[in-house]
């Protein structure tokens, strides 16, 4: 087997907390709870409207987004650019990098809305 070395130079991010990795922080130091109830959607029909809800993520308005990115998309490429610029790294040094993640339920939310059309047009 080959040894590789992984090495953390940067992080990223979003929780329930907040938008970045400084309200993470400051919500484990002083033992906050993140759970709230639901805003997202109506869930009253739900057993439980308490979530551990994280805010949207903001870009700046020169950052291209595709507008079919996902909720979790969107999660994975803001958390992304916060430990690149924790990292102090700047655009020659990402000029080999690549970014990949995954998710299990990534675009649940755009599965349902498809479904819900799909059936409202029967």
């Amino acid at each position: 087997m080959i040894r590789s070395d992984v090495v953390i130079t940067g992080l990223g991010v979003i929780s329930a907390f907040g938008p970045d990795t400084a309200a993470f922080a400051a919500g484990l130091r002083e033992g906050r709870t993140a759970i709230s109830k639901l805003t997202r959607f109506d869930a009253s029909r739900c057993r439980s409207e308490l979530v551990g809800q994280a805010p949207d993520p903001t870009f700046p308005s020169s950052f291209p987004i595709a507008h079919h990115a996902s909720r979790p998309d969107l999660f994975g490429l803001n958390a992304a650019l916060q430990a690149v610029s924790d990292a102090g790294l700047s655009p020659d040094d990402l000029r080999h990098a690549a970014v990949l993640f995954g998710t299990g339920v990534g675009g649940a939310e755009q599965t349902e809305t498809y479904i819900r059309t799909l059936l409202d047009s029967q």
